[in-house]
């Protein structure tokens, strides 16, 4: 499987990614859908909100992503627009985890079936980065704190015995070059609690990768594809740090980094 970071398409923009290695075509992809899809008219990219447009469909098929992360801080920028998230993504068979109308929506994992191995996907918002918890009552995130990622590892665990979880956070502040102290601990337990591997994002820019218990943890794979001058009114771009992408492959044992490079006037 390969993870790669945070997406956001608008209409406006059709992203071109230029020599995928091969076994991108052989592989499950999970991402990081950075923002509810919208339909078209729905809201426009001068408004302060990040969001995909329906036309990701096609991206993420190009990609042959099959597990996308809704836990992040821009998933209820446009809150009417997650059913219709959820209804392309059922449409299109792309699992998904993170976000949900309530707390026990949220905290359902994605799963499927990876070579004859079952593998459940959880992922968590931190509120500190401005993701809204879900309640009982009420859309949103599935939080991210220590107690809960353990209870939510644990509930997996035993609803589904024989599954591999890996856990997706959306996690530390934007540029951010290293992680968070608390956070290597989380991840950390998080793996005592009986997750396989981390892999985080939010951050905008690449972060180290370091092992546990012979776990992977991949603190931020950064962004894979959010259009510089498009969102916010054409403010939202970033500095260079944020122009390399990562792409981690991981097949259980073995972990590779494939690097790329976003190109602003091609996109």
């Amino acid at each position: 499987m390969i993870f790669i970071g945070a997406i956001a398409v608008p209409n406006e923009i059709k992203p071109s990614i230029n020599n995928l290695p091969d076994v991108f075509k052989s592989s499950v992809i999970i991402a990081n859908l950075e923002g509810a899809i919208v339909p078209d008219g729905f809201v426009s990219t001068t408004e302060t909100k990040l969001f995909n447009c329906e036309n990701v469909i096609n991206f993420l098929n190009l990609l042959n992503v099959k597990v996308v992360s809704l836990g992040n801080n821009h998933i209820t920028d446009v809150p009417a627009a997650f059913r219709n998230t959820k209804k392309l993504l059922d449409t299109y068979d792309i699992a998904y985890c993170g976000a949900g109308n309530n707390l026990e929506e949220a905290c359902k994992p994605a799963i499927i079936n990876i070579d004859d191995e079952q593998y459940a996907f959880l992922s968590f918002g931190w509120d500190a980065i401005s993701c809204i918890y879900a309640k009982e009552d009420s859309a949103g995130c599935n939080p991210l704190s220590a107690s809960w990622v353990q209870w939510c590892i644990v509930n997996t665990k035993k609803l589904y015995p024989n599954v591999q979880i890996i856990v997706l956070p959306h996690w530390n502040y934007e540029l951010e070059l290293y992680p968070q102290p608390m956070h290597r601990e989380l991840a950390r337990l998080a793996i005592d609690a009986g997750a396989v591997g981390v892999f985080g994002h939010h951050p905008h820019c690449v972060q180290g990768i370091e092992f546990y218990k012979d776990a992977p943890i991949v603190y931020s794979v950064g962004n894979w594809f959010i259009p510089d001058s498009v969102f916010f009114n054409k403010r939202l771009k970033f500095p260079d740090i944020a122009k390399e992408q990562l792409a981690v492959e991981w097949n259980g044992t073995n972990l590779i980094c494939h690097w790329f490079k976003y190109c602003p006037e091609r996109h």
